[in-house]
């Protein structure tokens, strides 16, 4: 859960009233979080780097964090990548919706139900991308 994106719930207000300062657990980051890394997530081999921990001195010398990675498990490799998608796709969403009107942000979640999109898109294209686009 992103709970950034809860702040003017109350769901949100239960997070910003129980962060980990009120909770004594730690006085530089108010909240609990992780991140990941992925390297090649879709191949034979991935990597999957995750954990509270940032690449810097304090955080792996002074801070009280955790990393884990985990090599070759396509499995898990394939659940964090699902979630950055994802978290790519609301975060990428909510940025056209924050620059457009709520009217063309609506236009934008529905499909046009005769071919009036493949001008947009072969407009972009050579004759020899479109091909390769819709083959």
């Amino acid at each position: 859960m992103a709970s950034g994106a809860e702040l003017q719930t109350t769901l949100g207000n239960w997070v910003v009233e129980t962060d980990t300062r009120k909770l004594g657990l730690n006085q530089h980051v108010a909240f609990i979080h992780c991140k990941f890394l992925l390297h090649d997530p879709l191949g034979d081999d991935p990597i999957v780097v995750t954990g509270s921990a940032n690449f810097s001195t304090a955080s792996t010398n002074d801070n009280d964090e955790n990393m884990v990675i985990l090599r070759g498990d396509r499995r898990v490799a394939d659940i964090y990548f699902t979630e950055f998608n994802r978290l790519f796709n609301h975060y990428y969403f909510r940025s056209i919706a924050e620059r457009s009107t709520p009217t063309e942000t609506l236009r934008g979640l529905y499909l046009v139900e005769d071919d009036s999109w493949l001008e947009k898109v072969s407009a972009r294209h050579t004759p020899l991308q479109a091909d390769e686009v819709f083959r």
